[in-house]
């Protein structure tokens, strides 16, 4: 099973900058398994797009945001409440 993982960058091989960012040392490999692909791998701080900004608009619009079992609970809340209420419409 451990054959499958993807190899750990080790700390010596990491670079951090003054700002506190962190990236991959030049010249090291990246890291490599079945669970490595471009898509994953760290981006170069040159590269970065996102700012402090874009990361605070996130974490706010999924702090905002209902999970689905909230909008399930909402759902059959509504719905539990209609045949009480069309019971007593009939009896009335």
């Amino acid at each position: 099973m451990t054959d499958t993982a993807p190899t750990a960058i080790t700390p010596s091989a990491q670079v951090t900058r003054p700002d506190g960012r962190v990236e991959i040392a030049p010249g090291t490999p990246p890291p490599s398994g079945p669970y490595a692909n471009a898509d994953l791998l760290p981006v170069p701080v040159g590269k970065r797009t996102w700012t402090t900004y874009d990361f605070s608009a996130l974490c706010v619009a999924q702090e905002r945001t209902p999970t689905a079992r909230q909008r399930a609970d909402q759902r059959f809340r509504h719905r539990s409440r209609r045949p009480r209420e069309h019971v007593s419409a009939v009896r009335g």
